[in-house]
């Protein structure tokens, strides 16, 4: 039920910012917004390399399903 209110509400703010003329600011604002998060990852010393882990199965030793 709260999923529905909050689908509701966000689509009537959706249907006011387009037909009160706001969605000009909404784009710019998003715009403004991206480019600090950009400016902030050019600034930051982010390693982005993955390290492998081997996983657990793998170091577990496979034992045999006979039934003998």
């Amino acid at each position: 039920m709260r999923r529905l209110l909050w689908m509701v509400f966000l689509f009537g703010a959706y249907v006011w910012l387009m037909t009160s003329g706001h969605d000009r600011l909404l784009i710019d604002q998003g715009k403004n917004i991206y480019q600090a998060i950009v400016a902030w990852l050019d600034d930051a010393e982010v390693d982005y390399q993955l390290q492998k882990h081997p996983k657990a199965k793998e170091k577990v030793k496979k034992r045999s399903r006979r039934w003998d």
